[in-house]
Formats: structure tokens, C-alpha cells, sequence
């Protein structure tokens, strides 16, 4: 799944409203991103190999793709709310050229691209870094109130409409020891 550009989603007016603004920026990534989420389903149904899927920063539209894997593969949600969390490491490697970052845009010309030079519109920005759980908590209870069922039953069956004998064989490609049978498996999220 190619970086999409996240101008189309509203990321940037999204920032500034804190963890609601993650939660609508999330659930902005289920809708405008369904046919990249799709095709990552599509290739771990095939199973034909390994699927590679990326964004800029590895945590937002990556780690929705990689929860909603983990779910599928039957992981809890403690698990896929920890993975999410982690990605904070590789963020943590860049967090301190936020501060030559902000001094940069407050240089830049008023844009489309950078609407505010005000402070709280680049610290919004810089709180980009930072990874909650509550948000991701936040977002999971949205998905519910959105799409009944969570991540896997609401939204990939449902909204996406990959069927639960699909959901099986992904389960089973992802793990490789399914021994359910396809009508018992259970799907968190």
C-alpha cells in the first residue's frame, strides 16, 4: 500500500482537535483508504507470499492495516493495542527534529500545505510523536459505533465485504495452524 497523501483526508485541520481529531482522522483512513486496505486483505487471502504494506510514519495508516491483520490472525486486543503503541520507537528518532522543524515552518510563507504559522497550529503538528492509547482506545469505540461488529466483523466484513469463510483462510494464511473450523472462528475487534 503506496503513502497516500493525507491532504484529502483533512489531516491537517484534524491535528489541532487532539484525540478527537485522531478518531476522526483514523476513521477518515478506513473510508478514503478502503481500496489499499482491500487489496493488503486481498493478497494475505491469496497467500501467496509475504504482503508488505507501509505509510510515512508507520503508525497510522499502518498500524489500522496491521491491527486489523492481527485481529484476523487472533490476536487480543491487549496485543494489537500494545503493537500500535510501539510504534512510537521508530518516531522517537525523529521527535528531536520536530524542534528545527517548527522554527522551520514559522520561516514559511502562509500555504495551503501550512495554514497557521501560530504556535498551536505547529504544536499540534509536533504532537504527531506522540502515541496514546486512549486515542487508539478512542478510535476502537468509534469503529464500534460506526461499523457494529469492530474492526474485523464490522468493517473489513461488512464494509469492505470479505465473507467469514475469507476471514478463515486469511486467519489461516496469516498463522498457518488454524485448526478451527471455519465456522468457529471467533474475531475480536
Amino acid at each position: 500500500m503506496p503513502p497516500a497523501d493525507m491532504a484529502p483526508m483533512g489531516y491537517k485541520g484534524l491535528l489541532a482537535k487532539g484525540q478527537r481529531g485522531f478518531v476522526e482522522m483514523y476513521m477518515n483512513i478506513l473510508s478514503w483508504r478502503k481500496g489499499g486496505i482491500t487489496r493488503v486483505l486481498k493478497a494475505v487471502l491469496e497467500g501467496k507470499g509475504g504482503v508488505l504494506f507501509h505509510c510515512n510514519w508507520g503508525r497510522d495508516e499502518t498500524g489500522i492495516v496491521a491491527a486489523i491483520l492481527l485481529l484476523i490472525a487472533g490476536a487480543g486486543t491487549e496485543l494489537v493495542e500494545l503493537d500500535w503503541m510501539l510504534s512510537r520507537i521508530g518516531i522517537e528518532a525523529v521527535k528531536a527534529e520536530w524542534g528545527w522543524w517548527v522554527g522551520r515552518q514559522l520561516e514559511l510563507p502562509f500555504t495551503s500545505q501550512y495554514p497557521s504559522r501560530d504556535w498551536k497550529h505547529l504544536r499540534a503538528y509536533a504532537s504527531l510523536a506522540n502515541t496514546e492509547k486512549d486515542c487508539w482506545r478512542a478510535f476502537l469505540k468509534r469503529v464500534e459505533e460506526e461499523f457494529e461488529g469492530g474492526l474485523v466483523r464490522g468493517y473489513v466484513m461488512c464494509e469492505l465485504g470479505f465473507s467469514g469463510e475469507q476471514i478463515w483462510w486469511m486467519r489461516k494464511n496469516l498463522r498457518g495452524d488454524v485448526e478451527k473450523d471455519k465456522d468457529e472462528v471467533e474475531m475480536e475487534g
